[in-house]
């Protein structure tokens, strides 16, 4: 009983969020997505995505990201699926190990709301995920001017 009803209640709660979306527009905020093995800043970090403007993110548009190595397996997928007022809206899915060594696999599905803050993602033992805004090295890295 205590399942169905947290049930309906997430499911309340995600719908007043897409409720609230503007679908009409492209995305307003630049973003650097940053994947750590561990926690943030621990280690090097394994990958990153810098959307090269946000005018190119519209509805619809998705990214993946997937690391092979032994022992830190992931699949990282995300979508733009719209404005909330001042921020974009992405939706999130990350398959990943539970635990190093080990073939079992979580899927988590989580919907961020990025105002160019610093946000994290994801975080468990293994995986961090981060969103933010680039920095200016970051442009000139990817080739872009801010």
């Amino acid at each position: 009983m205590k399942t169905i009803t947290a049930t309906i209640i997430l499911f309340a709660v995600a719908m007043g969020t897409h409720a609230q979306l503007t679908t009409n527009e492209p995305a307003h905020w630049q973003y650097k997505l940053t994947r750590f093995d561990g926690k943030i800043d621990s280690s090097v970090p394994t990958s990153s995505d810098t959307c090269s403007t946000p005018e190119v993110e519209t509805i619809g548009t998705s990214h993946e990201d997937k690391e092979t190595t032994p022992g830190h397996e992931c699949d990282l997928k995300w979508e733009f699926i719209g404005r909330n007022k001042d921020k974009d809206v992405y939706h999130f899915t990350f398959t990943r190990m539970t635990k190093s060594g080990s073939s079992d696999r979580t899927t988590t599905f989580k919907d961020i709301q990025f105002d160019g803050k610093q946000v994290v993602v994801f975080e468990d033992a293994l995986h961090t995920v981060v969103m933010k805004t680039p920095e200016p090295e970051d442009l000139k890295t990817a080739g872009q001017t801010q």
